[in-house]
């Protein structure tokens, strides 16, 4: 239906004159038999007007089919979310643009676009020139977010995202205010929903948040952040050292191997362990760990197809865990990584034995069989 059928079907509802209805909207009788015979439109200043007046939007009033409108960007945004959760973030970022150009106000998919345009430019995958473009590009977004929407699960991440902007260009005053309007962490969704619920709710919701704090605790554990002098805090030995105590916090929240996402942690940490004692001379140890980051990177490989992953562990007994919404590139990317650094040259001594050879086979074997 067009614009004019649309007024004309609004007009004789209301059991109006084209007079009468030129009359309230400010505007001629010549005008309004334009528009109901198609030859012109409204003005768009003069949309809100006619909206009001018969309490309709503006995408009935033009004619938008709504549910069809929403079944598109729904079907834009999944495509785009599929691709950043595969961790093709450079395609996420493109494809979240292309549905923003389609639905300029919709703050969500703003949000996405901007963690995913953020990922590339931290991973270089975009030109200097590029990256400053399409950084100032976020922050005028996140500005946006902040100053139109109301919903505060999407003006959060804009709020932190800013702050850390601001700081990183030097406006310290500005990002600390930022960093004023985020709720502490005893207030967040995360520390507060197992307050609300009973019985199994509770339970799951607990074990929910000792997972996410374990996972940023070790995040934060494996940072080697620079002093005032701009130099390493932790030397190589105080951080080989926080890689055992990675592993020793992961056996004490889990038994028997029931790690699940964690298998990705504790990989990295045999990773940076094996090189670490392969430079010492230490090559025994060098293997060991190399097997168990080899037997974690193939775990977190079953682990993301997705089948259920049932927690025995005491802590998370019984919770559903599964691994099919892990962002990564390609079900195999672990095991690439592990012989990415089996080929390092601080391994050469013992790359032609029978334990090396052994890991080696076991992975190649799960890469090509992907």
């Amino acid at each position: 239906m067009s614009i004019g059928t649309t007024i004309k079907t609004l007009r004789r509802g209301r059991d109006l004159t084209q007079e009468e209805l030129a009359e309230v909207l400010g505007v001629s009788a010549k005008a309004v038999s334009q528009w109901e015979n198609d030859r012109t439109a409204p003005d768009l200043s003069q949309i809100p007007a006619i909206c009001t007046y018969f309490d309709i939007s503006a995408d009935t009033l033009l004619g938008i089919d709504t549910a069809q409108r929403r079944k598109v960007r729904d079907e834009l945004f999944s495509a785009a979310q599929k691709l950043a959760q595969t961790g093709h973030h450079r395609e996420a970022a493109e494809a979240f643009s292309t549905a923003l150009a389609r639905f300029p106000d919709d703050f969500e998919i703003m949000n996405f676009l901007n963690y995913s345009e953020f990922v590339c430019i931290s991973q270089g995958l975009y030109p200097a020139e590029e990256a400053r473009e399409r950084r100032e590009d976020c922050i005028r977004r996140n500005e946006r977010t902040l100053a139109a929407c109301t919903d505060d699960r999407l003006r959060y991440p804009a709020i932190a995202s800013l702050a850390t902007c601001y700081a990183e260009d030097g406006d310290k005053a500005r990002a600390e205010g930022m960093i004023a309007r985020l709720p502490d962490m005893a207030e967040a969704r995360n520390f507060v929903m197992p307050t609300i619920l009973s019985g199994d709710e509770r339970i799951r919701a607990e074990q929910w948040l000792l997972f996410d704090v374990l996972h940023y605790i070790r995040r934060r554990m494996m940072w080697n952040l620079k002093n005032d002098d701009d130099r390493d805090f932790y030397s190589r030995e105080e951080m080989a050292e926080k890689h055992r105590k990675v592993l020793a916090l992961f056996d004490l929240f889990y038994e028997d191997g029931d790690i699940g996402f964690f298998h990705n942690d504790v990989q990295d940490a045999h990773l940076h362990l094996a090189v670490y004692e392969a430079e010492n001379g230490n090559m025994d140890k060098a293997l060991d760990h190399l097997r168990l980051a080899a037997e974690s990177a193939l775990a977190f490989t079953d682990y993301c197809r997705g089948e259920p992953y049932v927690h025995t562990s005491l802590l998370f007994r019984g919770l559903d865990n599964r691994g099919d919404q892990v962002s990564r590139n390609t079900p195999d990317t672990n095991v690439q990584e592990v012989l990415h650094v089996m080929a390092q040259g601080v391994f050469d001594g013992i790359r032609r034995t029978p334990a090396f050879e052994d890991i080696t086979r076991r992975l190649t074997v799960s890469a090509d069989g992907q």
